[in-house]
């Protein structure tokens, strides 16, 4: 008796483990008139633990709001999110306006404009389309081109504002000899008239460019704070173009091959892998979604394993519902799914009504 007893007791504990249902939160509620926004380049959803970010829009006056763990950060006819912590709003940045005329750009908490037009190029991922480290968003942050009154400029890291040849800030270039800092301020780097020499914190560099080149353009280029320069440029040598990147640092210059890169946590030159993880930029800092019209949005397909790989979780576009293990949950396609390291758990997004669910899903209590 007493052994069926114990027995009946695991069976029941046994039952209520596989019966487990995922917590659901609703993490923003639908105005009547918004409806969750994305097209070809921005996709609508960033969400780290129970923090998270979204573009919304209005059905009537096609308005966009950028909402930030529930509260509105901007509402503008015009909407770029650059970059989104899910954390801070003052890491968050992003571009707007309400007319063609009125441009205002915000990084790091601090407001710039109003502008006529706002050229700002640092895509929203750590690592570039070949995997290696996006020294823009690192180094660059500040920077940023504009149009104020038909003239362009380059507004630098440190708050040095330069102007440009050309009457669009997404094709002008730059002046004779033009100086670039460090985000600190406290580095510097201008290039000779002719572009044969680079002189960073007062010390002259000879580059890497032929004597009798013509039309050489001035490329990427970061100082990083630490005062190394990684910069690439570009020539006619009379017969054909030629691309050139290098890295100044302790007092020497030294090429960067083509199969070869700048290291940021290192201050070296690395070796490219071979199995070096490519990152697709997401422009706008979200993950990608697809809504039910399938506008130009990627179709979903996740397919996740937690960190002992005995559990995996998936979900397709073409099904109502997700599958962890052998269990089915729920009746909408999520548009975003992960695996929560910390806390052992699987999570996922949908949309159900006027609603933004997010749902968690505990494998170890």
């Amino acid at each position: 008796m007493r052994r069926t007893i114990i027995q009946l007791i695991a069976f029941i504990f046994f039952v209520s483990g596989m019966g487990q249902s995922p917590l659901r939160k609703v993490i923003y509620t639908f105005d009547i008139n918004e409806e969750l926004y994305a097209h070809e380049y921005l996709s609508n959803m960033k969400i780290a633990g129970n923090k998270f970010a979204c573009v919304v829009r209005n059905k009537v006056n096609s308005k966009l709001s950028f909402i930030l763990n529930g509260a509105t950060l901007v509402t503008a006819k015009k909407l770029e999110i650059h970059w989104v912590d899910p954390y801070s709003r003052n890491n968050c940045i992003y571009s707007y306006a309400d007319d063609n005329s009125q441009e205002y750009i915000v990084i790091d908490g601090n407001k710039y404009g109003p502008f006529e037009e706002i050229a700002y190029i640092q895509h929203a991922n750590m690592n570039n389309w070949d995997g290696t480290p996006n020294l823009d968003l690192r180094y660059n942050k500040n920077t940023f081109k504009f149009k104020r009154m038909g003239k362009v400029y380059r507004h630098d890291n440190d708050g040095s504002i330069y102007e440009c040849d050309g009457d669009n800030p997404w094709g002008a270039t730059e002046r004779s000899n033009p100086t670039y800092h460090s985000r600190d301020g406290l580095h510097k780097a201008q290039f000779s008239m002719n572009y044969h020499l680079l002189t960073v914190d007062g010390i002259p560099y000879v580059l890497p460019v032929d004597v009798d080149a013509r039309n050489i353009n001035v490329g990427e280029i970061a100082v990083t704070d630490y005062g190394t320069v990684v910069a690439s440029m570009n020539y006619h040598d009379g017969t054909e173009w030629v691309y050139k990147s290098f890295v100044i640092g302790n007092n020497s210059l030294e090429l960067i091959k083509s199969n070869e890169y700048f290291e940021p946590e290192t201050g070296t030159i690395v070796r490219k892998s071979d199995n070096q993880t490519p990152s697709r930029p997401q422009l706008s800092g979200f993950d990608e979604w697809r809504d039910e019209n399938g506008n130009w949005i990627y179709k979903i397909n996740y397919s996740l394993q937690d960190k002992t790989n005995r559990h995996f979780f998936t979900a397709n576009w073409a099904y109502k519902y997700v599958m962890i293990d052998d269990k089915k949950f729920g009746h909408t396609t999520p548009f975003y799914a992960f695996y929560d390291d910390t806390n052992d758990a699987f999570g996922w997004v949908t949309v159900e009504g006027r609603q933004l669910v997010l749902y968690t899903y505990r494998l170890s209590k």
